[in-house]
């Protein structure tokens, strides 16, 4: 497996990304009233998250499974 970066606007419901060391499985995600994204996740215990984006354009890490 490995990490790339990827546009917000790029992830997929099941997409699984890399955010300060951690591992979430991105569930919805939603554009705030600030103009940002929203990312709803869980993480590898199921405890569900909020990571905030400034836009559509910025880039996360999402982990790869190669095949």
């Amino acid at each position: 497996m490995t990490t790339e970066l990827m546009e917000v606007f790029s992830l997929e419901e099941g997409d699984t990304i890399e955010h300060h060391g951690s591992l979430y499985r991105v569930f919805d995600m939603d554009t705030a009233p600030n103009g940002g994204i929203d990312i709803y996740c869980t993480d590898e215990e199921g405890y569900r998250r909020i990571i905030y984006a400034a836009g559509p354009m910025d880039k996360v890490k999402i982990l790869i499974e190669e095949a």
